[in-house]
């Protein structure tokens, strides 16, 4: 029988990502301004869905440079130092464990722009453990994982996430999917009603394991 795959995200999902944004916006904030960002406001706004461009006008009242903003952002944002400030969410190798014993292929699935920094990410933080196998896929302007995805998923495959976009991809594709709420995004974002938990041992341990079915 072939094994049923989980399509973990990464960044939200796996690991705290807030403390490498904020780091960066930051350090914009103070080169330019000399002003500094309260951390706590930050991520509220940012959790939800506001651009960056768009707190720094409500927090400083300030206008930027946005192409400039953009690239100082992506000259940093998988640079090795910056991915550093990473923190794990709970216990991923727990959650694993617990897939592995309900007969899934766990398989991580994240956009990032620099394959190699990312699986070294992996190793720095010792998670390697964690996963079956790791896909990166580049971003593009359209949902580069759906379009990975759209010709290799089972209708049993199931996928988890903090973005809309791994929702999108478990709509279009008629799969499960399941919002952790420890990313990005929080469920505010949502028009409709969805799977979601605190984070991913949550989401397997609610949904997964207990096999609930309601939600």
């Amino acid at each position: 029988m072939q094994n049923r795959t989980v399509y973990v995200d990464f960044d939200g999902t796996i690991v705290d990502v807030f403390p490498r944004y904020f780091k960066i916006i930051q350090e914009y904030m103070l080169n330019n301004f000399n002003l500094r960002l309260p951390y706590g406001i930050f991520v509220n706004r940012k959790r939800t869905g506001k651009k960056e461009h768009e707190i720094i006008r409500e927090l400083c009242q300030r206008d930027i440079d946005i192409e400039d903003y953009v690239m100082f952002k992506r000259e940093r944002l998988e640079n090795k130092e910056y991915l550093k400030e990473d923190r794990i969410i709970d216990n991923p190798k727990l959650a694993y464990e617990k897939l592995k014993k309900e007969g899934y292929h766990v398989k991580l699935l994240s956009q990032r722009r620099n394959a190699e920094n990312l699986r070294w990410e992996i190793g720095y933080l010792n998670i390697k453990n964690c996963f079956d196998s790791i896909t990166v896929v580049e971003p593009t302007s359209n949902n580069a994982k759906l379009e990975y995805l759209k010709n290799i998923v089972n209708k049993d495959d199931i996928i988890i996430g903090d973005s809309p976009l791994d929702m999108e991809c478990a709509e279009e594709l008629n799969i499960k999917g399941y919002f952790v709420e420890s990313g990005l995004y929080n469920s505010d974002v949502f028009s409709c009603e969805i799977r979601k938990a605190a984070d991913y041992n949550a989401v397997v341990s609610k949904y997964i394991v207990i096999k609930e079915k309601k939600f």
